[in-house]
């Protein structure tokens, strides 16, 4: 991921979703914190550094309980969506359920290491990940924040004009379901036309443009 990518990501994440220092329920039920990241199973949320609410460092048996104790506020199987219950009201309403939070440093980290797994991923499918405009790869980045790292192999045409510089098709097959995901959409259409420009013009790849948005060069 280019520096002006890395950058920008926690600001550009955090006006869409918001980030949260607890342990919460996503709507299908799974134990979540942070930006929308899971810890479902349990040894994904043990991994990281929790704090006791007077500061000190949490031990396992306090996070196993506080895991447990959120999930068990589903109110439906795990992986259906939630029809009652906390879940309904979003992650904000598990402020009370514990008392162990993540730390600004600790957040940031969980991000990290789930942007580092999701570019992994993203490598097997996208043949120019590396060297692609900045404002494709924010989008490319951002598509598989909220659909997973694995969206390529199901966005076949999406996934086949990114890797032939087609960044006007890309765009016209960026799309996809899901709450809430307007204004994500509307901003990765953003990037993925200004990686066109980009590319059009001969401009620098490793530079982020958005939130601007890159004009045609003239024809005459």
């Amino acid at each position: 991921m280019y520096d002006s990518v890395r950058a920008t990501w926690l600001k550009f994440n955090d006006a869409l979703e918001g980030h949260l220092p607890y342990l919460y329920l996503d709507i299908l039920g799974y134990v979540t914190t942070g930006m929308g990241n899971l810890v479902d199973p349990l040894p994904m949320a043990l991994s990281l550094p929790w704090l006791n609410a007077d500061g000190s460092q949490a031990d396992q048996a306090t996070i196993t309980t506080a895991w447990h104790a959120v999930d068990a506020c589903r109110s439906d199987p795990k992986g259906k969506r939630q029809t009652s219950g906390l879940a309904t009201k979003y992650g904000q309403a598990f402020a009370g359920v514990t008392t162990i939070r993540l730390s600004e440093d600790g957040i940031q980290q969980l991000i990290d290491r789930q942007v580092t797994a999701n570019e992994l991923e993203l490598r097997k499918h996208f043949t120019a990940y590396d060297t692609m405009p900045a404002d494709g790869q924010m989008a490319i980045n951002s598509m598989a924040w909220a659909m997973g790292a694995g969206f390529p192999a199901t966005f076949k045409t999406f996934t086949a004009a990114v890797n032939a510089g087609d960044w006007a098709t890309a765009l016209a097959n960026a799309n996809f379901r899901g709450a809430g995901v307007a204004t994500r959409i509307a901003a990765n259409k953003v990037m993925l036309a200004n990686a066109g420009q980009v590319a059009a013009q001969g401009l620098d790849a490793s530079d982020l443009h958005y939130p601007a948005v890159l004009a045609p060069v003239d024809a005459a």
